[in-house]
């Protein structure tokens, strides 16, 4: 525990039944320098079918030296502590005390890699204490993810499943399924409140699973609850403390399915776009498909739980439940593109107003349940203004409440 390059004294010291004594005078000692110190122990990290990020740390540049010349060294076999017998190097460049990254391409997919740092300067040369590996993902069509997976993390089986969602969809590629193991998950480990779940075209995610599940119908996403947070830093007392959070869990894209994942904390309370769609937000031409999902605990200044710009997603078999906002606590839809599909879902509890249409939106509303919904002013359940002209069949209103129509207006 004592410090490098630091004198130390000392002196002797006895005692016994004849009494004490210190020895005649004190020494002195210099502890040594410290030695070049490097490391890789972090590992990889978003690693994809061609690409990861590989980081290497100086923990000492040793002696009197203020900074090192790094390298990470890498390739499909481990070649120790010979640079010789390494494939390839990345160079850091000349560095002082800290962690560093750099993104190598054109690997192969589904193949391991191996990886340690090495540092130099005039005091000597260190590697790492030990190699890293990692495995590139083989691009098939399932990633997994799950969150206290312990195997390698490079999404090719639940044992060696992602732990982040947002490592997943980064690596995945059109026609690409994910599967998610129950848990909760947040779109950024840092404090970036634009951070979000960007659906991928032709990307589709599935929630709902234990972790053990070789077939999609095995799933039980109502008991194995698999949640997208927006509460960054997990301290949201209702809607209390939520300043920090998300402005959108989820935002959607073309073609691409979100199942069975319950949506909830998040915060759009921002200027611009960044006040649509606390839960999830649907932006102009896009077309994703939504089912057996639920929306709760969101807010916004536009669409609580969501909110469709010019957007035509389909909806089917989704609770929104609890959210809040200015304008459609549950769901804003807005413009004449606007052509949403909204069918065999729930509309529980939102306040003001479950569903908001505006500026020439038509969606098209089928058997669905609106209960217990409310709005200070016009339409507990529903509210259409600015010319638009939903279809609603085979729907459900139920003790609605607002100052004019409780259910529409």
């Amino acid at each position: 525990g004592l410090s490098s390059e630091t004198l130390y004294y000392y002196r002797y010291y006895a005692t016994n039944a004849a009494g004490e004594d210190w020895a005649p005078s004190t020494t002195n000692f210099i502890t040594l320098l410290a030695a070049l110190t490097v490391d890789n122990s972090t590992g990889p990290s978003s690693v994809t079918t061609n690409s990861a990020t590989l980081k290497c740390s100086l923990v000492s540049p040793g002696g009197t030296n203020i900074n090192a010349s790094l390298w990470i060294y890498y390739g499909t076999s481990d070649g120790g502590t010979d640079r010789v017998s390494w494939a390839t190097n990345r160079a850091f460049g000349t560095k002082a005390i800290g962690t560093y990254s750099t993104n190598v391409i054109n690997l192969t997919s589904n193949t391991v890699y191996y990886s340690r740092a090495f540092a130099s300067n005039s005091g000597g040369m260190a590697w790492a204490p030990t190699t890293t590996n990692f495995a590139t993902t083989d691009g098939g069509p399932i990633l997994f993810v799950k969150a206290d997976a312990t195997g390698i993390n490079n999404g090719s089986s639940w044992s060696n499943a992602f732990v982040s969602l947002q490592s997943a969809l980064g690596s995945a590629v059109s026609n690409n399924e994910i599967w998610v193991a129950a848990g909760t998950y947040k779109p950024t480990t840092g404090t970036n409140r634009s951070s979000t779940f960007q659906l991928k075209n032709s990307v589709d995610i599935y929630g709902g699973f234990i972790g053990t599940e070789t077939n999609r119908n095995q799933r039980d996403w109502t008991n194995n609850l698999t949640i997208l947070s927006g509460d960054i830093l997990g301290d949201d007392i209702g809607f209390s403390n939520n300043t920090e959070n998300a402005y959108h869990v989820v935002r959607g894209t073309n073609n691409a399915i979100i199942d069975g994942f319950t949506i909830k904390h998040g915060n759009a309370d921002g200027s611009f776009t960044a006040s649509y769609g606390g839960g999830m937000y649907n932006s102009s031409n896009t077309y994703p498909t939504v089912r057996y999902c639920v929306f709760s605990s969101n807010t916004a200044t536009f669409g609580g739980g969501m909110y469709n710009d010019n957007a035509f997603p389909t909806i089917l078999e989704c609770t929104f439940s609890r959210n809040s906002g200015t304008w459609g606590a549950g769901m804003y839809n807005e413009g004449a593109l606007c052509t949403s599909t909204v069918q065999y879902c729930i509309f529980l509890k939102n306040s003001p107003t479950a569903m908001f249409n505006n500026q020439g939106a038509s969606p098209m509303i089928l058997n669905c349940i609106f209960t217990d919904n409310s709005c200070p002013g016009n339409g507990g359940a529903m509210n259409n203004v600015g010319g638009c002209s939903p279809t609603i069949s085979e729907c459900v209103f139920s003790k609605n409440n607002a100052t004019d129509g409780g259910a529409i207006c």
